[in-house]
């Protein structure tokens, strides 16, 4: 032994350490993994690992006692002091490897145990397996700046001593833990850190955490509660500053019990003297500042004493609510719970959690969840207003909720319309080839009549899903207004007033102006339905910016300029339970047979789709407004929609119609035959790909968009133009899908054919397209 010691640098310590190693209060799970390697690597059992300072040397296994080969054990350790050692016990097999650092100092020993009988063997291997542990040991120490704590070993065991928690920190979380922290928590010395943060309270643990990173850069102090042994929970104030010696990312922070000494509102608990000792913070000021609900009560639940919060958070003054008995400011049915709640803390003197609704000065009850502890004469309260986060669930429930249905209604919405697409067009060409006077003629009318109007509700499906291909553009809002108020007026009848308040200088807005068009007339014409037989509406349009709080408020909504219209009505208005259910699909309060309870569901939609919002404001004998807010265009507006003109162009070119599903692709064939263009059919891109590379001549690819086997309409559409650059494009589908159209919109130049389509629009647009420049993918 005495050989090795002499052989070691640091004789003195190295002697002290063989006597009995100092050992950190170092969190083991930094070397974990160094422990599951070693076992895996060399049927190891123990895994020991000894830092090298300059006062000697620190053992960071903790191990709970030296076992009966102690000295044996690290006499054989401290011989690898530049080598790997070996040792062979008989029926127990010892090895140890120095750690060295990239730099090539010695910063440790690491040394492992196992027994001959479980696998482990001297030889080559070993040394092989020590050395890589070794390795292993010195990115850990490396990374996490452990080599710093031998340094300091005097400092951590004084520490320890201290009635105080004390802590150093590093890039990679805690570097040492006093021992204060393991007394009050009752944690295992042996578990992970993240046990003892688990003992501080869940509302206080984002603050910890916020000022433990922030104490990197500059010195933080925060309160915080922490469960002791009994479960209850205390308040304690910390202090964490930064560390600059140390180099790298280091803070220390020293924490204590400041329960039942905390001044509030003039009214001191506990000893005086240790309440001045434990002045970390100034206690006033948090009691004044804290925007949660403060106050002490007497034994009988009497206010003595309340923070400002109460005054700006629930407009309660202070002066009106000392003396006042707090349980009259709860809910008379949350009233008996509450009671319950402060009798059981009077039994076991430990905090107490609850929720109940707590009246404000206007008379409305909120959600507030309170804490309370009691001692030989005062109970102590806390209470914060669960409002805003319980608005904020509701919100994103609601959120949830309308974004699975429109998953929904946009996927059947999609496969209908391919169905609608065979039959109308068919129906049209029964149509067109049967007599005017047959019976077969009048079924044939009868049937495309009704898919016109299949085709109508999978449009309204579509908006609401929010899948409805959108021709966005700069729009004059006041000139298609004006073009649609004859319209409306015929619309809803000479027994109801509409009026037209425009705004001087009104944006542009950045919209769909034929979707827009059916939004208006949509909520006209509810607005008559709830009117009666007589009634006022009123469209209003007006420029309007929303800021970062109205967005803070409505977080689906982007801070900026948009054009707002109001459409309102004097008819019976609605509840808060309608009001609620208003945007819901197929959700109407009319009768069966009047009403699909689709027109609101269709806005709401539009509206989300075009990058707006919609808020809808009612009372019931009062009337409904519904605002919708469009986003502002930077461009040159545009009026209302074209009008379309009659007539069926021909032609005589060549299409590459590119369609998966078979029975729209053989109608779509016949139909452009009937037009006189020569077609070639293609089940899938692959096909499509492979003709376009031969050389027969395509005027134009007519393609669906969605598409199954990998390659969608629109990647087809930019290899296709890759090959043939001057090849027209026309898109077609049952809904546009974000991956295709970005957030739903087609790309500037682009065109697309809505299905379900007439034998009329298919030869307009067909024509359209070959007649124009070539289109871009």
């Amino acid at each position: 032994m005495n050989e090795a010691l002499s052989a070691y640098p640091k004789g003195s310590a190295t002697r002290n350490a063989i006597g009995g190693l100092a050992t950190s209060s170092l969190l083991p799970q930094y070397f974990a993994s160094l422990t599951r390697l070693a076992e895996r690597l060399c049927r190891a059992e123990s895994c020991v690992v000894l830092l090298d300072g300059p006062d000697g040397l620190l053992r960071v296994d903790r191990a709970e006692g030296a076992n009966e080969n102690e000295a044996e054990f690290l006499e054989m350790a401290l011989g690898a002091v530049d080598r790997v050692s070996q040792q062979d016990f008989g029926a127990t097999v010892r090895a140890a490897a120095p750690i060295i650092g990239r730099s090539g100092e010695r910063l440790g020993l690491v040394a492992v145990s196992g027994r001959a009988t479980s696998g482990m063997r001297l030889g080559e291997a070993l040394r092989e397996t020590m050395i890589a542990l070794a390795d292993e040991a010195a990115a850990i120490i490396e990374s996490t700046g452990l080599e710093l704590l031998p340094d300091r070993n005097a400092l951590c065991t004084l520490a320890d001593t201290l009635p105080a928690i004390i802590w150093m920190q590093g890039g990679a979380g805690a570097l040492f833990v006093s021992d204060r922290a393991y007394e009050i928590t009752g944690v295992d010395r042996g578990e992970a850190v993240t046990a003892l943060f688990e003992k501080v309270h869940p509302e206080d643990r984002a603050i910890l955490h916020q000022a433990c990173e922030d104490a990197f850069v500059r010195r933080v102090e925060v309160r915080y509660r922490i469960a002791h042994r009994d479960g209850a929970y205390h308040w304690h104030a910390a202090a964490i500053a930064p560390v600059t010696d140390l180099g790298g990312s280091h803070a220390v922070g020293v924490a204590v019990d400041i329960d039942g000494h905390l001044s509030l509102g003039g009214i001191q608990t506990g000893d005086g003297a240790r309440g001045a000792q434990l002045n970390i913070f100034d206690r006033q000021q948090i009691w004044t500042l804290s925007q949660d609900l403060l106050a002490v009560l007497d034994l009988g639940g009497h206010i003595l004493d309340a923070n400002p919060a109460w005054t700006d958070g629930l407009g309660h003054g202070v002066d009106g609510l000392l003396g006042a008995d707090i349980f009259t400011l709860i809910h008379p049915d949350d009233r008996q719970a509450a009671r319950a709640c402060l009798a059981l803390a009077m039994d076991g003197s430990r905090d107490r959690q609850g929720e109940y609704r707590i009246r404000d000065a206007a008379g409305r009850y909120r959600p507030v969840t309170t804490s309370v502890r009691v001692d030989s004469r005062h109970v102590y309260f806390y209470g914060r207003d669960m409002s805003a986060q319980r608005e904020s669930e509701e919100q994103l429930r609601q959120a949830q909720k309308m974004e699975a249905v429109g998953q929904l209604t946009g996927g059947v919405a999609h496969d209908f319309n391919n169905l609608l697409t065979v039959i109308l067009g068919n129906a049209e060409s029964l149509v067109d080839t049967l007599s005017a006077d047959t019976e077969a003629r009048l079924h044939a009318e009868l049937v495309m009549s009704a898919a016109e109007r299949g085709a109508e509700l999978t449009g309204r499906m579509l908006a609401f899903a929010r899948r409805q291909p959108l021709d966005a553009r700069s729009t004059d809002v006041t000139r298609l207004l004006g073009d649609l108020e004859r319209l409306l007026r015929r619309t809803i009848g000479e027994s109801f007033e509409i009026e037209f308040v425009h705004a001087a200088g009104l944006w542009p807005a950045l919209v769909d102006p034929g979707q827009l068009e059916s939004a208006i007339v949509n909520l006209c014409i509810n607005a008559r339905d709830a009117m009666g037989r007589s009634g006022r509406i009123t469209i209003e349009t007006a420029n309007m910016h929303l800021d970062e709080g109205y967005s803070r408020q409505h977080s689906e909504v982007q801070p900026g300029q948009y054009v707002m219209i109001a459409v309102s009505d004097t008819g019976c208005g609605m509840s808060p339970e309608t009001m609620a259910r208003a945007f819901e699909p197929f959700f109407t309060t009319k009768p069966v047979g009047e009403g699909t309870g689709l027109g609101l569901s269709m806005i709401y939609g539009f509206i989300k789709q075009s990058g707006g919002h919609i808020m809808l404001y009612s009372e019931l004998g009062v009337g409904t407004v519904v605002r919708l807010y469009l986003p502002r265009s930077q461009a040159v507006a545009a009026g209302a929609t074209e009008r379309r003109t009659d007539g069926a162009p021909m032609g005589n070119e060549t299409v590459l119609v590119v369609e998966d599903e078979a029975m729209v692709r053989d109608h779509l064939t016949k139909q452009l035959d009937s037009l006189g263009y020569r077609c070639i059919p293609a089940q899938n891109a692959a096909v499509a790909l492979a003709l376009l590379r031969s050389p027969i001549p395509v005027d134009l690819m007519f393609t669906d968009l969605v598409m199954p086997g990998g390659m969608n309409g629109r990647e087809l559409a930019e290899e296709a133009r890759r090959l043939r650059p001057e090849l027209k494009v026309l898109f077609s589908s049952g809904y546009a899908e974000n991956a295709l159209l970005h957030q739903g919109r087609l790309p500037r130049g682009a065109h697309l054919l809505q299905k379900p389509y007439r034998r009329q629009a298919l030869a307009e647009k067909v024509r359209a397209v070959l007649d124009g420049d070539a289109a871009s993918a």
